[in-house]
């Protein structure tokens, strides 16, 4: 998992309609290395009879028009699963930096 957290990043933007500020992250950064997380939908379009005139929404049906998401829960299970990643090296780091300790402890009081 840490390889992958390597690959997407957290950004700060301004929402376009109404300029407010927030924070998160890009759907599709996060669809190259969890699919499974990604939600779609396609935007609404106005649909319109014979006439011409205007009988509500439908779908859009061109498939480069979807809109992505995050499912937020499955960001936080890649998260976790990144945190215990980086315990499990932060302890083996931590391990080998005690043994270094002894040694380097052994070869001071040999001197």
């Amino acid at each position: 998992p840490l390889e992958k957290l390597d690959k997407v990043n957290g950004y700060t933007y301004l929402f376009k309609d109404s300029g407010l500020p927030s924070a998160g992250i890009i759907a599709q950064e996060f669809k190259e290395i969890l699919p499974d997380i990604i939600s779609t939908k396609s935007p609404l379009v106005p649909k319109y009879n014979d006439e011409g005139e205007a009988e509500g929404v439908e779908p859009d049906s061109d498939l480069n028009n979807l809109i992505y998401g995050v499912e937020p829960m499955g960001v936080i299970g890649f998260l976790v699963a990144a945190l215990k990643a980086e315990k499990l090296e932060r302890e083996k780091l931590g391990m080998a930096l005690a043994d270094l300790k002894k040694k380097v402890d052994l070869l001071l009081r040999n001197e």
